[in-house]
């Protein structure tokens, strides 16, 4: 696959890389030479983690550069109480909240970017920055951890601190306006021919033979799905061993909810909702 995290025990589990939600229906209409000094930070909770103060304290110090922020959890109070006044005093920095990646919004915000930040440390392979990408031509200046490897066509940066991405991104404004545009539309092309759900399939397919050789049929494998979006996978699963190997192995389910880092704000959510 794309994903350059270390594997360790790559004898005992498999990346599989994730796909993009295409949604934009022009992901390359836009002026580069205008929104080359826009930049996109793109995530959710976890927002220290995500590098959202990197992104926030580049823009503070680099007025010339417009910082749009989508996402970011409402319940990381502190990070909000040290950053908010400092937001204020800044016209360059827009808050947006949650964006739905199928709103004209998105497609709005998108269109007025250049570049893509994500200076995390805490991806196994970040959706967001493959629903950005996906669906725009954007720059991607991003960490390793993010778990997408985009070779040529964006700046990885090694080290995870203000300074390394601070210098990444003021070499970047050395590049020519048609490289820049170039690059920003290579890794749109990139992601859009390698992370589809198409490519998601065949590779998950292509594991799950590898599982059954390996084990040398099905008796034996078992499939416990992770509640919500791994039950319907872990199903899927299931029906095809059956259909390769006529056995219908064991399936569970299991729910980590609590504990997930973002349990407070789903709990608000529901008795909002009621």
């Amino acid at each position: 696959g794309h994903f350059i995290a270390e594997d360790k025990q790559n004898d005992k589990y498999r990346w599989l890389p994730a796909f993009y939600f295409p949604t934009v229906s022009n992901p390359t209409k836009k002026d580069f030479a205008q929104c080359r000094k826009s930049i996109l930070w793109f995530g959710s909770s976890g927002m220290v983690h995500k590098g959202l103060d990197i992104a926030i304290d580049f823009a503070i110090g680099h007025p010339d550069y417009t910082l749009h922020i989508c996402g970011g959890s409402r319940q990381e109070s502190e990070f909000w109480n040290f950053y908010m006044p400092k937001i204020k005093e800044h016209k360059n920095i827009h808050l947006h909240g949650f964006v739905d990646i199928e709103s004209e919004n998105f497609s709005q915000i998108l269109s007025q970017c250049g570049i893509l930040l994500n200076p995390t440390i805490s991806e196994g392979g970040a959706v967001s920055v493959l629903n950005v990408l996906g669906n725009s031509a954007l720059f991607p200046v991003y960490s390793e951890a993010t778990g997408i490897a985009l070779y040529e066509v964006g700046i990885c940066v090694p080290n995870v601190t203000y300074k390394d991405f601070e210098d990444a991104l003021l070499k970047l404004e050395m590049m020519p306006d048609e490289e820049f545009k170039q690059k920003a539309l290579n890794a749109h092309s990139f992601v859009k021919n390698n992370y589809t759900i198409e490519k998601y399939e065949e590779q998950m397919f292509g594991l799950l033979k590898e599982i059954i050789e390996k084990n040398r049929g099905a008796e034996g494998i078992c499939l416990l799905g992770v509640k919500r979006r791994g039950i319907p996978l872990a199903e899927m699963l299931r029906d095809n061993i059956k259909k390769f190997e006529g056995i219908e192995v064991p399936l569970g389910h299991i729910d980590i909810t609590l504990y997930r880092d973002d349990i407070k704000e789903q709990v608000e959510d529901f008795l909002d909702s009621l």
